[in-house]
């Protein structure tokens, strides 16, 4: 009887180790992956307050038929939350104070920053053909959709970093310039690429322009580990003489999900 007992009893140390070491090595749940859904960007623009134009430049410069004002600028979101849809408008005036913007460029004025994340700051710029050789002034607006609140990589609301390649980036003679940059991605998932926005300096430091790639990248806001470069081309006559391109300012402009294929008259750019 007793050996009976005995025996029992090492099965029953036997059977609770094993189950015991089971649970030890079972991997935990990792957090789910879900992008966050906004609701639907409200029909007037949301408060601007909270975002701040840290910086701003523009050059003027001259082809051979026309001239074309590079406006750049750094805007600064101060606040704790998401700034999403973020609109940018881009003006060049003239000595009477009025837009100085050829017809034809009025779609490059507007661009939109889909995510700016709180305590973050976005380079931004466009090129604008004008009507004469000189703008007097530039201004700069913009307004977010709607606030957010912040996130993290499970939502698609982690930062997205860029990195420039000074080696694949370069300018020719008429201002046209190649701008080659990679991106590291914090998120869950891949968000949706919605081009590209830059500022240029030069060697001191000084802010001269800047501009967009409204292009998707392909690898701009994916978050595989084997990336390859993101690359775009500038508008033509954007890229000042004096421009150190080693200091130039990129960022991957990216979406939680795709926008509708027409934008509406006055849209952005991208």
């Amino acid at each position: 009887m007793r050996r009976r007992i005995w025996l029992a009893a090492v099965a029953a140390v036997t059977i609770t180790g094993t189950v015991g070491a089971c649970t030890g090595q079972d991997t935990p749940p990792q957090a789910s992956c879900r992008l966050l859904t906004p609701p639907p960007d409200p029909a007037a623009a949301g408060d601007p307050t909270g975002i701040s134009l840290a910086e701003q430049g523009h050059s003027t410069l001259h082809a051979a038929n026309f001239s074309t004002v590079t406006i750049g600028a750094i805007l600064e979101n101060t606040t704790d939350k998401v700034a999403y849809h973020t609109r940018v408008t881009f003006d060049a005036l003239g000595a009477d104070g009025t837009s100085t913007v050829q017809d034809t460029f009025h779609r490059y004025q507007v661009i939109e920053v889909p995510i700016l994340l709180p305590k973050t700051k976005v380079p931004v710029g466009t090129t604008l053909a004008i009507k004469g050789t000189d703008a007097t002034d530039v201004t700069i607006t913009f307004a977010p959709s709607q606030w957010l609140p912040a996130g993290d990589a499970t939502n698609g609301l982690a930062p997205i970093t860029t990195t420039l390649v000074p080696a694949k980036t370069s300018t020719d003679p008429q201002g046209i310039g190649t701008i080659t940059y990679r991106t590291r991605s914090a998120n869950c998932t891949d968000l949706v690429s919605r081009g590209s926005s830059y500022v240029l300096r030069d060697t001191a430091g000084t802010l001269l322009g800047g501009g967009i790639g409204a292009e998707p990248q392909d690898s701009g806001c994916d978050t595989d580990e084997n990336r390859f470069d993101n690359s775009f081309i500038t508008a033509f006559s954007a890229v000042p003489k004096n421009a150190n391109l080693a200091k130039t300012e990129v960022a991957a402009l990216c979406d939680l999900s795709k926008v509708t294929d027409s934008q509406p008259s006055g849209g952005p750019l991208n």
